[in-house]
């Protein structure tokens, strides 16, 4: 090979080297953002299928709604039920586990 075509590689090695790593130092810092505590992130604990889990399996009843909320300091998971297909009961699930209506009887 030449001299030409080697240096002509050498270059093109050389741009993808340094594009990547400007693209790695780019990503790096989005992950630190993405990674920085969010209230409303997953937790470890309680996810939301195991919350909802929790509810079903408490009530008997089908889960009609599910999201992520906090109550003062506590991160969990509000979840409606509807039980013996006519009555909508309200619950909260926090991180540890612990389900608690929020419905009144």
């Amino acid at each position: 090979m030449s001299a030409l075509t080697n240096s002509r590689r050498l270059a093109t090695a050389a741009v993808i080297f340094l594009t990547a790593l400007v693209a790695g130092t780019s990503h790096s810092a989005e992950f630190r953002e993405a990674a920085s505590p969010n209230y409303f992130s997953e937790q470890p604990g309680v996810n939301l299928e195991i919350a909802t889990s929790i509810v079903r399996t408490k009530t008997g009843g089908r889960v009609l709604s599910a999201s992520p909320v906090s109550r003062g300091d506590t991160a969990g998971y509000k979840v409606r039920v509807l039980v013996d297909q006519r009555v909508v009961q309200t619950w909260f699930v926090d991180q540890r586990g612990r389900a608690r209506s929020e419905s009144r009887r």
